[in-house]
C-alpha cells in the first residue's frame, strides 16, 4: 500500500460507510488525473515526493472528508475531532475503574460457579451502564456546545503530506509484535507441556539466597490437576498462533482469510478461557500444605489460598476481556472490508 492508498484511507475511515466507496474512487481518479498533469509539466516520473506535493496541496483528511459531508449534525466536524478524543480518554478510564471494581468484587465472591458468575453479570450491567451514561452525557455537552456556541473553533493545525509516511496502513503487519508473540508463546508450550513442575512456590527461597544449597528444599506444585487437564487446549492454541504469526511475518499483510483464521483463535480462547473460569481451584496449593511449612499460620494460610484463587480468576477474566476487545476490532475490519490496494502509477 503506497503513500496514496494511505491517504485515501484516512480519509475514508471519517466518512459515513453508505457513501465511502463511492467517494474513495472519486479522490482516487481525481489525485492520479493531477499526479499525471503534474508529472507531464513537470517533464519527471511520478516518484513519492510528488505525490507528496500534490496531497499537500489537495489538503488534509479531515477538511476532505469534512467536504463531503452533509450540513446536518448534531456536532460538527469543528467539534467532532475534540468529541472523539474525550471520548477517548473518558470511556478507557471508566473500562480501567469497572475491571478494578470487577477484581475487588471476585475477591469477596465465594469461588462457586454461580456466585461468580452473578458478580460477573452484575459488573458487566454496570460497566455498560456507565459506559452509556458517560457518552450521553459527553454528547449532551458539545451538542449544546455547537448550537449555542457558533464561534467556538478548534485549533487549525497545518497538516503535512509527509505524516502520512508515518503512518501503518491498516492491513499492515508488524513483525516485531508477531515475533515477541511467537517467543512467549513458544515458551509456554515448553513449560507447560515439558516442565510444568517449574510453576511452583517455595518458602525456603531465603535460606536458599542465603546459604546457596539447594538440599532440602520444600517445594510447592502451583498447578493444580484440574488445570493441567487444559494445557492440551492451551497448546493448541499457542501452536495456532505461532503457525498465523508466521504466515503473517511471510506474507507482509492481513487478508481477509488471516482475519477470520484470527477470529476462529480468538474465539476458541475466549472459550477455554469461560470453562476454567467455571472449574474448580486450579490451583494445588492447599491451606494445609502452607501450614505444614511452618512459616504460616491457619489464618494466613487461608487467605493466601483464597487470593491466589480469586488472582487466577481475575486473570481469566481480563482473559476473556481483552480477547473479547480484539476479536470486535478484528470482525469491524472484516465488516468494513479492508484489504490492500495497488496503486500503479503511470
Amino acid at each position: 500500500m503506497n503513500t496514496i492508498d494511505t491517504y485515501i484511507s484516512e480519509v475514508g475511515r471519517r466518512l459515513p460507510k453508505k457513501a465511502r466507496t463511492d467517494i474513495e474512487a472519486e479522490i482516487r481518479s481525481i489525485l492520479q488525473d493531477l499526479l499525471e498533469e503534474r508529472s507531464k509539466q513537470a517533464g519527471k516520473p511520478i516518484d513519492d515526493e510528488l505525490t507528496l506535493e500534490i496531497l499537500q496541496e489537495y489538503g488534509s483528511p479531515e477538511k476532505v472528508a469534512a467536504s463531503y459531508q452533509g450540513e446536518q449534525y448534531l456536532i460538527g466536524p469543528r467539534l467532532y475531532p475534540a468529541f472523539i478524543k474525550v471520548i477517548q480518554i473518558v470511556l478507557p478510564i471508566i473500562g480501567v475503574l469497572a475491571l478494578i471494581g470487577l477484581g475487588v468484587a471476585l475477591a469477596k465472591t465465594e469461588p462457586a460457579p454461580g456466585s461468580l458468575l452473578e458478580t460477573i453479570s452484575q459488573a458487566f450491567s454496570e460497566f455498560f451502564g456507565s459506559m452509556i451514561s458517560a457518552l450521553g452525557s459527553i454528547t449532551i455537552i458539545f451538542a449544546i456546545l455547537e448550537r449555542f456556541i457558533p464561534d467556538l473553533k478548534t485549533k487549525d493545525v497545518r497538516w503535512d503530506a509527509r505524516s502520512l509516511l508515518k503512518l501503518s496502513p491498516p492491513d499492515q503487519v508488524k513483525p516485531a509484535e508477531m515475533i515477541v508473540e511467537i517467543f512467549f508463546s513458544g515458551l509456554a508450550i515448553l513449560v507447560f507441556n515439558f516442565f510444568p513442575q517449574v510453576v511452583g512456590f517455595t518458602p525456603s527461597l531465603n535460606s536458599v539466597v542465603e546459604t546457596g544449597n539447594w538440599q532440602n528444599v520444600n517445594f510447592f506444585p502451583f498447578l493444580s490437576d484440574v488445570f493441567l487437564g487444559y494445557i492440551p487446549f492451551l497448546t493448541a492454541i499457542w501452536v495456532l498462533t505461532i503457525v498465523l504469526d508466521g504466515i503473517l511475518i511471510q506474507r507482509g499483510h492481513w487478508e481477509v482469510w488471516s482475519r477470520w483464521f484470527a477470529v476462529g483463535v480468538k474465539a476458541l480462547g475466549i472459550g477455554i478461557a469461560a470453562v476454567m473460569l467455571a472449574s474448580p481451584s486450579l490451583i494445588a496449593m492447599t491451606a494445609d500444605s502452607l501450614v505444614a511449612t511452618g512459616v504460616h499460620t491457619r489464618e494466613t494460610a487461608e487467605i493466601l489460598v483464597t487470593l491466589m484463587n480469586q488472582g487466577v480468576r481475575v486473570g481469566l477474566v481480563l482473559a476473556i476481556l481483552f480477547g473479547g476487545l480484539d476479536l470486535v476490532k478484528l470482525l469491524i475490519r472484516l465488516y468494513r472490508g479492508k484489504s490492500p490496494v495497488v496503486l500503479v502509477n503511470k
